[in-house]
């Protein structure tokens, strides 16, 4: 699924929930960040199998043969052998969510929209995927053929609720008070106006 980038935080956390119901059930996620230029494929992999890890009562074994095969952790495994792990540890659950969000902020969203196609190759019926990004087109032509449902959300609504949030928060938080009305409608206009559904 791909959704224009909006905060998916509270998706994540109905999915998590909805994960603790059973220990059959796992979610793991991603934050992409422009101002995260670390968050390269195997960091982001790795962080995935952390969490699945977490979702374990004991050291997978596919975690443990991970380890082992990278020389007791003095080699860096490759994305691939991570992937191939993430793939192993997943089948010891019925549901895994993975979860995207804002896809269209990684430097390396390439390599992303690869691991996807790769996950969706699998062919496991298990995993649950969601992207979410602005429309940009690399990304829209992939995903649109890897995922069977598509959410866009009208960015007017988004920035209606932005400029409410913006509003609100310039009006309570202290830190702001100090600035002139007309400064802080100037920020709200610039913040709102500069969103872009974001």
């Amino acid at each position: 699924m791909i959704t224009p980038r909006c905060d998916s935080s509270t998706i994540i956390e109905a999915i998590s929930l909805h994960c603790k119901s059973s220990s059959s059930l796992a979610v793991a996620y991603f934050y992409f960040d422009f101002y995260n230029e670390d968050a390269r494929p195997h960091i982001v992999l790795r962080s995935l199998i952390k969490q699945l890890s977490l979702r374990c009562a004991s050291t997978p074994d596919p975690l443990a043969k991970l380890f082992s095969d990278s020389e007791e952790g003095q080699r860096s495994p490759t994305s691939e052998e991570l992937l191939l792990t993430i793939k192993s540890m997943a089948v010891s659950f019925e549901n895994v969510y993975l979860i995207f969000d804002a896809l269209d902020e990684s430097p390396y969203r390439r390599e992303f929209l690869t691991i996807l196609e790769q996950i969706r190759r699998w062919g496991l019926g298990i995993f649950h995927l969601l992207a979410t990004s602005r429309k940009e087109q690399d990304i829209a032509n992939l995903l649109n053929t890897l995922f069977s449902h598509e959410v866009s959300m009208d960015a007017s609504l988004v920035d209606s609720d932005i400029r409410v949030h913006v509003s609100k928060t310039l009006e309570r938080d202290h830190d702001f008070q100090s600035h002139s009305a007309e400064e802080r409608k100037l920020i709200e206009t610039t913040f709102t106006e500069g969103a872009h559904g974001m």
